[in-house]
């Protein structure tokens, strides 16, 4: 396999992994405000009033980058709010698991494990796979760029 077509299909893969977390993970919060309220509350970072706007705004703004991701809709803008995001939550969760907080990690509503180092390697797996497509979308720029200077 050449390099191009690997980086495709690991771009593909990416997508479909990291779209779907975000779906899937912003519906559980969408139906589940009180407890993506209180997952949020535990991680004693925020103020109530923070709380309540994360609670409202998170799970619309995970949603819809969740489908642009997964039909591979997302540019540049989208890819990148989507890093902080992850990065965001990253830090909380590492955060926390440095504090010895014992709480769930809020992900998936209800299902969700405890913040710890298997919490935190997904996320971290989830923006490896966001930086792939980031920098699979500057690759492209790129080549466009050339294409058009020539």
């Amino acid at each position: 396999m050449s390099r191009l077509s690997l980086l495709g299909v690991c771009s593909i893969l990416s997508s479909c992994f990291l779209g779907s977390v975000l779906i899937v993970s912003s519906a559980f919060h969408l139906f589940n405000p009180v407890v993506f309220f209180e997952d949020l509350m535990a991680y004693d970072m925020v103020d109530q009033s923070t709380a309540i706007w994360m609670t409202l705004l998170l799970p619309t703004v995970m949603f819809v980058s969740g489908l642009a991701v997964l039909n591979r809709l997302a540019n540049k803008r989208v890819l990148f709010a989507t890093s902080i995001l992850v990065l965001v939550f990253l830090i909380a969760q590492s955060s926390a698991w440095a504090r010895g907080l014992k709480i769930n990690c809020g992900c998936f509503g209800l299902s969700s494990h405890e913040v710890g180092w298997v919490s935190i390697a997904f996320t971290a797996s989830c923006l490896l796979c966001n930086g792939l497509l980031v920098w699979e979308k500057i690759h492209e720029t790129c080549n466009v760029q050339r294409f058009h200077a020539s």
